[in-house]
């Protein structure tokens, strides 16, 4: 009898770790995986997108971001610290250059080292045609910051 109670009570607290995980970790996780999904969405551009709805995207974009960001791109001059206006800017020029773009996001890795700080390692996919209309394919590695401001999420 007492064997059974034992068991009971180790099944009980294993079942009770795991829902705590599932509540409170994995909305974490789903809430970080969001920011990538809206970071694609708005950094995709369709083919005759408009003028007010490319600002739209771009103002989107900023509000993901930090006061501050660092960012730092290997192959590109792009590395630097940059607010959210900034991010806005850029982001309307790099967007200029395309007819058509797509930004997924594969192998999104999410990590809590402590509480309030996300790190995230993934794989970001370009494909689309430039202004010029030729085939545009570019695939990196990236590696993330998210901090928890506010309750958001941030990059």
């Amino acid at each position: 009898m007492v064997n059974k109670r034992k068991i009971l009570i180790g099944l009980a607290v294993v079942v009770a770790a795991f829902l705590l995980y599932n509540f409170f970790f994995k909305d974490e996780e789903e809430a970080v995986r969001k920011q990538f999904e809206v970071l694609a969405e708005s950094t995709s551009k369709e083919p005759g997108e408009q003028p007010l709805i490319a600002i739209q995207k771009a103002g989107q974009i900023g509000s993901l971001f930090a006061d501050i960001c660092r960012l730092k791109v290997t192959t590109t001059p792009f590395s630097g610290e940059y607010t959210p206006k900034e991010i806005i800017d850029r982001t309307i020029m790099a967007r200029a250059s395309f007819a058509q773009a797509t930004i997924k996001f594969y192998d999104v890795n999410i990590d809590f080292p402590i509480d309030g700080v996300a790190n995230v390692v993934a794989t970001v996919r370009l494909t689309g045609k430039s202004s010029r209309e030729k085939d545009v394919t570019d695939t990196h590695e990236i590696e993330a910051i998210l901090k928890k401001i506010d309750g958001d999420w941030l990059f």
